[in-house]
């Protein structure tokens, strides 16, 4: 996968409620079109996954995502409950991971970084392989698409690039 091929797919893509589903803000015209794109598949992906950094949400502590599966977390029956509220937890239940396609925005070292689609499912996935081991075979569809950028600072808002800096 190409930059270009990065931007086209990712920029472009909506969610189930036609929404953006890179829900933080990007600067897509400032990405070099020579940027590294590393791709992951199946359990590598999950496994990278984790190690991105989540937006900002609201009052939640920002952490790496894969410290998020951590249940003795304080905010993290939080983030559950309001999950379950809204029906994620349901969908994946009864549906698998029926959205395997994550994509994060990277240093140049591909390694630190922000996951700008699949925060939620990451760890709303993990929640149900927590009450069901079955499910930890449906991140074998996952696959992560990393872009590596050496302009953070132009390519995502100011807030954002807590996670890279």
């Amino acid at each position: 996968m190409t930059a270009s091929d990065f931007i086209s797919y990712w920029k472009n893509k909506t969610d189930h409620d036609d929404t953006p589903a890179v829900g933080i803000g990007v600067n897509w015209d400032k990405i070099s079109s020579d940027a590294q794109v590393s791709q992951y598949i199946g359990e590598e992906a999950w496994e990278m996954i984790g190690n991105f950094y989540p937006p900002l949400w609201g009052n939640f502590k920002r952490t790496q995502l894969k410290e998020w599966l951590d249940q003795t977390r304080s905010d993290y029956d939080k983030f559950i409950e309001e999950e379950k509220s809204v029906g994620k937890i349901d969908l994946y239940k009864d549906n698998g991971l029926i959205y395997p396609d994550f994509c994060a925005i990277a240093d140049e070292s591909g390694i630190k970084g922000l996951l700008a689609d699949g925060s939620h499912r990451y760890i709303d996935f993990n929640y149900l392989i927590n009450q069901d081991p079955k499910f930890k075979e449906e991140i074998k569809k996952s696959r992560l698409d990393v872009i590596c950028v050496n302009n953070p600072n132009q390519v995502l808002n100011p807030i954002d690039l807590t996670a890279i800096q």
